[in-house]
């Protein structure tokens, strides 16, 4: 429904992750990772690689909720072909953000206003988010904390 082909939730143990990581890979080889939480997941998706055919992977670092840092063996990016890409505000040139402020943007809130985009959010009140953090189950909706 999310456009995902696979789902893999990080409340597995690591060597399911990586176990379930290699059958995707070997099914499907991945080429491209968008990362929006890095930390010890993305040591497990390289820790996953290491042990599959070389095959291309761009992994573009976007967020850093599970952690600011990773262990990253030398070893790993001579053995294979990985490239590890940040992307942010700051990686833009400032005629892409005029672009985006310019065309992108108003295109979706005008998908928004016209209902062909659709986003399904919880709200969430600040005192509870704790509680939500740890007891959702539902990743279709995006929590949004009402502070």
């Amino acid at each position: 429904e999310l456009g995902a082909d696979e789902i893999i939730s990080l409340k597995n143990e690591d060597t399911k992750i990586l176990s379930l990581l290699k059958e995707i890979y070997e099914d499907t080889p991945v080429d491209i990772v968008l990362d929006y939480i890095w930390g010890h997941p993305a040591e497990l998706i390289l820790s996953a690689l290491k042990d599959i055919e070389p095959y291309p992977v761009r992994i573009i670092s976007i967020g850093s909720m599970a952690g600011l840092a990773i262990n990253l063996p030398s070893g790993l990016l001579r053995s294979k072909q990985i490239e590890i890409l940040g992307s942010g505000i700051g990686s833009l040139s400032r005629e892409d953000i005029t672009n985006y402020m310019t065309t992108v943007l108003p295109d979706m809130f005008q998908l928004l206003a016209g209902g062909k985009l659709k986003i399904e959010i919880e709200v969430v009140e600040l005192k509870d988010v704790e509680n939500v953090w740890e007891n959702s189950s539902d990743s279709r909706k995006r929590t949004v904390v009402r502070i």
